[in-house]
């Protein structure tokens, strides 16, 4: 627990800054706070008027614990937040009196603030706590979905009533591993955490292990294997341990069935939302054939290169990189332009993004692969809609990465019988405790639910 909390830090990603409320930050604040609109479900509805917002600011800059929100791109202020009412004791700090400017709503803004925000207050405390007017249903939605749980309610000095919300510095880490550590705002933050859940399996886990990946420790670099030694306590909560779990399953079950595939005369890899998968970069004997493609943005992908080469690793002859942006081209046209042998029977590895997309877009990405050679094939991953929800889709949605498709298992085989695939396997957990879990000697849990799936054309 510490005695001292830094209240105005300045803090930084591609998307949003953040730095310590000057005086003279007045008039450019004013202009966002101005409008009416951002208020109509606020306590205080007035907060646009001039002298109401003159106390606000006031309040702001007396508390020393108050941050303004800009815009990288353009410079611009686009709002607030406040660090308040620090206490060592309980270890808690309170975050507050937030507001953005309307053109900034709906997006991925106010979930990277208060991203950036949590991480730096969980270097201090273990609870943030969140006060919102019971009628702001705006901000409580919010707050909600950085996975805070409503404790009560309680009254300030005014007589004002507000809805009191606790997040615990576990909640926050559960499912996501090492976020203040990753080096680069390029790669998916999620694409981050599942690499140092590999990292974590490799450092941690005594062997025989459901995944051997010694790639991921050297493309992760020493500063985070030393880390994860440092800190292995971060990774034993049982929500750590189960989403490491399905992080392992998923990538040794894709690798078993696209060794079949290549028994059985496919000789090409597409991987799609590669991230930072290491297959290639580890690749056995038997896919030295094999023509290996990575999938993702090119931001993403500039940026694992250069991790590749600060490793010291190299790529491999058979190995291809392929920059897809699908808000300017369809997969099907990314793969042309990437000179991807449409011809050939080809295995796709799709797995922690189809909870990303929405029904038509996965539609789309299946009606391509399903062109494909009889025996290609695919293995999937997907969120179920019929059960209890994902401990993970909360601490996705925290990092800005919301997931917009769920299926029961039904749902998912019609839609691939739908578009064209025949010989569907879905892994269930009985069948993945026989083949990846008894005897290992990781004590990982088996998984209780079915959401990895195999199809073939």
């Amino acid at each position: 627990m510490s005695t001292s909390f830094e209240l105005q830090p300045t803090l930084k990603s591609p998307l949003i800054e953040l730095r310590p409320l000057r005086p003279e930050d007045f008039d450019e604040l004013y202009a966002v706070a101005s409008d009416p609109l951002i208020w109509e479900q606020h306590p205080i509805r007035n907060r646009y008027e001039l002298a109401v917002f003159k106390e606000f600011f006031r309040g702001g800059i007396e508390s020393g614990g108050a941050l303004i929100a800009i815009d990288p791109g353009t410079g611009k202020v686009i709002g607030t937040s406040r660090y308040h009412d620090f206490d060592s004791v309980k270890s808690q700090v309170e975050v507050g009196f937030t507001f953005l400017s309307r053109a900034y709503w709906g997006g991925r803004y106010n979930g990277e603030m208060k991203r950036l925000m949590l991480e730096h207050a969980f270097r201090f405390v273990d609870t943030v706590v969140f006060r919102v007017g019971p009628s702001n249903f705006r901000s409580r939605k919010a707050v909600e979905k950085l996975g805070a749980i409503e404790s009560g309610k309680s009254v300030d000095g005014t007589g004002r009533e507000h809805v009191v919300y606790r997040l615990a510095k576990e909640e926050f880490l559960s499912g996501i591993g090492m976020k203040s550590e990753m080096p680069s705002r390029q790669v998916s933050r999620t694409a981050f955490g599942t690499a140092y859940m590999r990292a974590a399996h490799q450092l941690l886990d005594p062997p025989p292990r459901i995944l051997d990946d010694p790639a991921i420790l050297k493309l992760l670099g020493k500063d985070a294997v030393g880390k994860i030694l440092q800190k292995p306590e971060e990774f034993e909560s049982p929500a750590r341990k189960g989403l490491r779990s399905h992080v392992l399953l998923r990538s040794r079950y894709a690798e078993d069935r696209l060794a079949a595939a290549v028994r059985r005369g496919v000789n090409q890899y597409v991987v799609l939302g590669a991230g930072l998968d290491t297959f290639a970069l580890r690749q056995p004997a038997w896919a030295g054939e094999l023509r290996i493609v990575e999938v993702d943005h090119e931001a993403t992908q500039d940026a694992k290169k250069r991790m590749i080469k600060e490793a010291g690793l190299a790529v491999p002859p058979n190995v291809s990189f392929a920059a897809i942006d699908f808000e300017h081209e369809t997969l099907i046209e990314g793969l042309l332009r990437n000179k991807v042998a449409v011809s050939r029977p080809t295995f796709f590895s799709w797995l922690g993004v189809t909870m990303y997309l929405n029904e038509e877009a996965i539609d789309a990405v299946l009606g391509t692969i399903a062109q494909f050679p009889k025996e290609s094939e695919v293995v999937l991953t997907f969120a179920r809609s019929d059960g209890p929800p994902s401990p993970f889709e909360k601490p996705s949605a925290l990092v800005g990465e919301t997931w917009l498709s769920h299926f029961t298992l039904e749902e998912m085989e019609e839609k691939l019988r739908r578009c064209g695939f025949a010989g569907i396997e879905f892994l269930s957990p009985d069948a993945a405790k026989v083949r990846y879990f008894e005897g290992n000697g990781a004590s990982l849990p088996a998984p209780r639910r079915t959401t990895i799936v195999s199809a073939i054309v």
